[in-house]
């Protein structure tokens, strides 16, 4: 019996491991400044990283797409 608990409890937590390894599913840096192989070395040479971003935006809107934000924005 003792067994079959353990074994069930392994199985539980190898069935939840999967969810746990998401890739970069809230990056941190803007999308397409960074990836997954953003700390890997590139082929020789000479590189820039450029981490300025421009963003413009005449309305903010909610998660349904309905217009949210201060009034004569």
């Amino acid at each position: 019996m003792k067994t079959q608990s353990i074994r069930f409890v392994i199985a539980a937590v190898l069935a939840a491991v999967p969810s746990l390894l998401l890739a970069q599913s809230s990056a941190h840096y803007t999308p397409g400044i960074e990836g997954i192989k953003g700390a890997s070395l590139p082929p020789p040479g000479f590189y820039a990283k450029d981490y300025n971003v421009a963003y413009y935006a005449t309305r903010v809107n909610d998660a349904s797409g309905n217009k949210a934000g201060p009034p004569n924005f």
